[in-house]
Order: structure tokens, then sequence, then C-alpha cells
């Protein structure tokens, strides 16, 4: 049986081919915006366009 390649991964890599600017939302509801850098199985890397649009800071607390 041969592996079907994997819808999700097509779609991501014709993202970071075209650098089409992409709004991720992370689970806490946080919204961010940039071009897709790179991509694996569980993790995407984001290249932040406009760092100066940022209108908050939440430090990190462990």
């Amino acid at each position: 049986m041969t592996a079907r390649p994997c819808v999700q991964d097509d779609f991501l890599q014709a993202r970071v081919t075209d650098k089409t600017i992409l709004n991720v939302f992370l689970v806490n509801g946080i919204r961010l915006s940039g071009q897709l850098a790179g991509f694996d199985q569980f993790a995407v890397l984001l290249e932040l366009v406009q760092a100066c649009n940022l209108f908050s800071n939440m430090p990190f607390r462990p």
C-alpha cells in the first residue's frame, strides 16, 4: 500500500513558494500575520513582515 500525499503539506508548500501573507490564529486567540517560511509535521515558521504594527507585548512567564 502506497502512502498518499497529504493535502495539508501541498497547501502549505504552495504558501511557502508564492509568499502569501497568512493570518495564523493561536489557541489563545492571538493572531499572527506573516509569510510562511517553512513547516514540518509539528510546527510552522512565520516571518513577521511588519513588526512595527504589533499592538501589545505579552511577557513570557514560565
